[in-house]
């Protein structure tokens, strides 16, 4: 699998989104029943886009700059299968306002 390397870029070149998913829900007990079982939960994340393709849609949102002011490290990194996004919203930065 190839990764992506956002480091060396401004953030200005990301959009900051509001993400609401669906949350997978899975058990491995065994079981003759789903009465009193809990299914999908509504979510939401914030970050900056960094990858959206059919396939995976992948946020940070964290960074560290360098010296130059470009990014030097990235955390707090989600990916999710694109199929359990159900909206992406892109975001205003404060300077845009």
């Amino acid at each position: 699998m190839t990764f992506m390397s956002i480091s060396g870029k401004s953030i200005k070149k990301f959009k900051r989104v509001f993400i609401h998913w669906i949350d997978i829900e899975s058990s491995s007990e065994w079981t003759n029943t789903l009465e009193g079982k809990t299914y999908a939960q509504n979510c939401y994340s914030i970050g900056w886009l960094a990858v959206k393709n059919k396939d995976k849609t992948i946020i940070f949102s964290s960074y560290s700059l360098d010296n130059e002011g470009l990014i030097n490290d990235y955390g707090d990194v989600t990916s999710f299968p694109s199929s359990v996004i159900k909206k992406i919203t892109f975001l205003k930065d404060e300077e845009e306002k």
